[in-house]
């Protein structure tokens, strides 16, 4: 018997599998079956955007903003999504909300549809393809 690094113990040899084997077994078993298999929840962040010139001039903040408004993407499954100021509170102060926001509206990654402001009303945001296009030529 061996452990592996979270802990868990199996047995090596014929006809014994590691969890993360176990795992993949269980997942071939149920497309087989017939049933969808729903795996852990997850945000998609693309090559592409993760090579391009524009990502790598925004700052930590901007790129974490970015995935807070993907995550409400996900979960809305709509092209716009709110993204509240008290949800971004949780991960950054407010003025370095709004800073980031507006990095990421200037490298083309989101364009803001509707400002809430006074009218004590969320943003709503919708995901760009303009990062495509930005490089340190045509900023």
């Amino acid at each position: 018997m061996q452990k592996d690094s979270s802990g868990a113990v199996y047995k090596t040899g014929a006809g014994t599998h590691t969890n993360f084997e176990k795992r993949n077994i269980y997942l071939i078993d149920m497309e087989r079956r017939g049933k969808k298999s729903k795996g852990p929840p997850f945000i998609l962040l693309i090559w592409q955007i993760w090579d391009s010139w524009a990502w790598g001039q925004l700052t930590n903040a901007a790129r974490v903003a970015y995935i807070g408004i993907l995550r409400q993407k996900d979960k809305n499954g709509q092209p716009e999504m709110e993204f509240p100021y008290a949800d971004a509170e949780r991960l950054m102060h407010r003025k370095t909300f709004k800073t980031a926001i507006d990095e990421l509206n200037e490298f083309g990654f989101i364009i803001m549809k509707q400002r809430g402001g006074l009218k004590r009303r969320s943003n709503i945001y919708s995901l760009s393809e303009e990062w495509r296009t930005r490089s340190d030529r045509n900023k």
